[in-house]
């Protein structure tokens, strides 16, 4: 199939998708490395000093939400992942990221791996995956590409855009008209 009207076997579907892991969905990603001092294990991260995480992308995560960090580079390339943010910090505790079970070994963190992104200014309702897995977890580098842009919606006859871009009917009390 080549054009956007064409049908599709089965068999070329499932041999498109073959080796693509969902994973569960991050409420917002990274836009930038992380700015912090951490240490890093193969399945944590943890601030060096005391503090709360910084908001990512204009949001403000609470305890066991999901972040995709997939800006890190250089050294630092091998902690890109999904992690949960296991406790936020404070001025008297410092903040821990830890690997979300889905995505806590090598094989589980493989190329093909991705998800949505929930909110966030820049990566709102984006997708992006593992363009390269690593070999050894928390030792070789994990690379993330974008796959898919933000979703969008254009409102067409009898329809509205209303929030978050869903598309609600545009009816009277009494009819329902689409031209």
């Amino acid at each position: 199939p080549s054009a956007a009207s064409d049908a599709s076997t089965k068999s070329y579907v499932d041999s498109i998708a073959q080796g693509l892991r969902l994973k569960p969905n991050a409420r917002v990603a990274t836009t930038a490395a992380l700015a912090d001092a951490y240490t890093s294990a193969a399945t944590t991260l943890t601030k060096t000093s005391n503090g709360a995480f910084p908001a990512q992308d204009g949001v403000t995560l609470v305890a066991n939400e999901v972040v995709l960090v997939k800006d890190q580079s250089g050294a630092n390339e091998k902690d890109n992942g999904w992690y949960k943010l296991t406790t936020v910090g404070s001025g008297a505790a410092p903040w821990l990221l830890t690997r979300i079970d889905e995505a806590d070994t090598a094989s589980e963190l493989a190329e093909g791996s991705f998800s949505w992104i929930a909110e966030g200014t820049v990566n709102f309702n984006s997708r992006w995956a593992v363009l390269a897995g690593p070999a050894t977890l928390g030792t070789s580098a994990v690379t993330f590409t974008q796959i898919g842009g933000t979703l969008s919606s254009q409102a067409g006859a009898g329809l509205v855009t209303g929030a978050g871009g869903a598309l609600d009917v545009n009816a009277d009390a009494a009819t329902l008209e689409v031209a």
